[in-house]
């Protein structure tokens, strides 16, 4: 157990596990799980007395803030990350009251307690001023929604109060967001997707001005769900495209009424969001969307997508049959996406409903392979759920899982074929691998996988485990949100970015993308899609394309066989007994096979 001098973690409070705890473990020489041969590559985390999750190879305090949203935490803001985290002012993706009071809580941030060796206290949100709180029964003033554009409500967190367009709605206050424990059971129940109000409301979050939040109960009206869109186009327009967005983190609840960076992406390429979830957290680093067949998947069942196997089938399921009853959206060009764990979700979804589903962004993730490296955080493809919820970081010696061959699936989608544009970094210690394991497998399984493998930026000193820079320009130009730009506009972005005096490759395209994004670059359509030739402008990863496709691009060059194996800094393969994963003595991980009957 921890030394009590060092840090009582076991007593601390969520509240201040981050803020007063976070800063000492990166010293600690005795942390659990580390030995005299490992304890400078090894820190474990407790974040509850039943709750371990234990991180390798950890080399600095910004390296174990990369990895917070992984293990339920937030990450405190700074320079090269300004959006979903402690300190944007907004109180979405992993923020809650008990790890983010400065976004959460609608008070001051809490102070650094005495005596230092806490994180360091959030930085401001981009632009100055802050996010601005929506307003509800219980914060009136200071907040978007009471009609005056004061305190930090600005034209860019708050349209609604700042713009003095009278054709924008000014919201009236909202019920106040329901506690975590939320038992409460609303007078309306709906069977199908209907959007939230204070008589069904229940314990999800209704969304305001911009997100629109539609509520409605499955397992035989026993369990409520909800799911939250950004950009929902009127009856009238022309059918615009879905994304996906999954965010299995924050409970279920509401994004930000500004989109944050999906919902800018989704103004621009012209896309409506759904934000999915679950008010439940009870997954690994309190991740709530539940994957097939409690994590177990293998060649007898390599698609766990059965409403027996997860309670987010039926949830799936309705939205699917929401998006196809709506003409305003366009069903045949429905898309999946996350980040890590949130991207293990997106292709599970992809895969369990390629009928529905065009194509999946996996940022940060992969497959993973039963006894071989890299190994997910939550010990995923080496335990079930079970095993990994009863024993943590130690269920591979206390109860490996012996069923499993692979996770979260094998893309198996027979006639319904999907793009998968898998994209990680090759310093990214969860992902690098991971990445080829299932180009390799959706390439069998006849799918348009493109892999993109990104080594570490020039003039970097480390990328990590997160998506590339400019992540949402490579969704829209990998997956064909939009039609691809013109070569006559490909040609003008290049010149832009030859002249352009940012320091670096991917700050001189960003700086591009703002001219073709504001109709200034000469040949270019506001919100075509950027070309693979204009993104390597940004970053250089090294590219395989299964069947010579990049978005609306085609015969581009084509991979002949197997894709090349990433470089990654840490090698991938089979366990070999340096992991403390390791393999029962008796068992031989059988070879991948899945059966070929659709």
């Amino acid at each position: 157990s921890f030394h009590p001098w060092r840090c009582m973690l076991f007593r601390c409070s969520m509240a201040f596990l981050v803020l007063a705890c976070l800063g000492s473990l990166f010293t600690l020489n005795d942390a659990v799980g580390c030995t005299e041969t490992n304890r400078d590559s090894c820190i474990s985390l407790s974040t509850s007395a039943s709750s371990f999750i234990q991180v390798k190879d950890v080399r600095s305090k910004t390296m174990i803030t990369e990895h917070a949203m992984d293990f339920g935490l937030a990450r405190p803001c700074k320079d090269d990350m300004t959006s979903k985290c402690c300190g944007d002012g907004v109180c979405d993706g992993p923020e809650t009251q008990e790890n983010c009071v400065a976004d959460c809580s609608g008070a001051t941030p809490a102070p650094t307690p005495e005596g230092g060796g806490g994180a360091p206290p959030p930085a401001p949100a981009p632009g100055g001023g802050g996010g601005a709180r929506q307003c509800s029964d219980s914060v009136t003033s200071k907040c978007c929604g009471d009609g005056v554009c004061d305190g930090p409500e600005t034209t860019t967190n708050c349209e609604a109060d700042c713009s003095g367009d009278p054709t924008i709605p000014v919201p009236g206050p909202l019920p106040s967001p329901p506690t975590t424990d939320c038992t409460t059971e609303p007078a309306e129940k709906p069977e199908e997707p209907t959007l939230c109000t204070a008589a069904n409301q229940g314990c999800c979050e209704c969304g305001s001005v911009n997100v629109q939040t539609f509520v409605f109960w499955t397992e035989a009206g026993t369990t409520q769900r909800c799911f939250h869109t950004f950009n929902f186009p009127p009856e009238s327009d022309s059918p615009m495209p879905v994304v996906l967005h999954m965010d299995g983190y924050s409970g279920g609840k509401s994004p930000s009424e500004t989109g944050g960076d999906v919902g800018t992406a989704a103004k621009y390429y012209g896309f409506t969001s759904f934000t999915l979830g679950n008010n439940l957290k009870d997954g690994a680093g309190g991740f709530g969307l539940e994957f097939g067949n409690k994590g177990v998947a293998n060649d007898a069942k390599p698609t766990p997508c059965s409403r027996e196997d997860s309670r987010e089938i039926e949830y799936l399921e309705k939205i699917f049959q929401f998006i196809a009853d709506k003409p305003m959206l366009d069903a045949s060009k429905v898309f999946t996406e996350g980040f890590s764990q949130n991207s293990m979700f997106a292709v599970y979804t992809a895969v369990c409903f390629a009928d529905k589903v065009a194509g999946t962004w996996q940022g940060g993730s992969g497959q993973s392979r039963t006894g071989s490296t890299p190994v997910a955080p939550g010990f995923q493809g080496q335990c079930s759920f079970d095993s990994y919820a009863a024993h943590g970081s130690s269920c591979c010696s206390e109860a490996f899982c012996t069923d499993c061959q692979y996770w979260p699936l094998w893309p198996k989608t027979c006639s319904d074929k999907i793009v998968d544009c898998i994209a990680a970094y090759t310093d990214d210690s969860i992902a690098c691998g991971s990445d080829w394991y299932m180009y390799e497998a959706m390439v069998q399984e006849g799918n348009d996988a493109r892999l993109l493998s990104f080594p570490i930026p020039d003039d970097d000193d480390k990328a990590g485990h997160k998506d590339p820079r400019n992540k949402w320009a490579w969704f829209a130009g990998c997956l064909g949100i939009t039609p691809s730009c013109s070569s006559s506009c490909a040609a003008s972005f290049d010149a832009c970015v030859d002249g352009a005096t940012e320091n670096k490759a991917y700050e001189k395209f960003e700086s591009c993308e703002e001219q073709l994004k504001g109709g200034t670059l000469s040949g270019c359509i506001q919100g075509c899609a950027p070309t693979l030739s204009m993104l390597q402008r940004s970053e250089s990863p090294v590219v395989t394309l299964s069947q010579g496709k990049f978005g609306t691009e085609t015969n581009l060059q084509k991979a002949d066989g197997s894709a090349p194996q990433p470089n990654c800094e840490k090698p991938f393969g089979p366990f070999d007994g340096k992991h403390t994963c390791k393999l029962p003595s008796s068992f031989t991980v059988p070879v991948i096979s899945p059966d070929a009957a659709c």
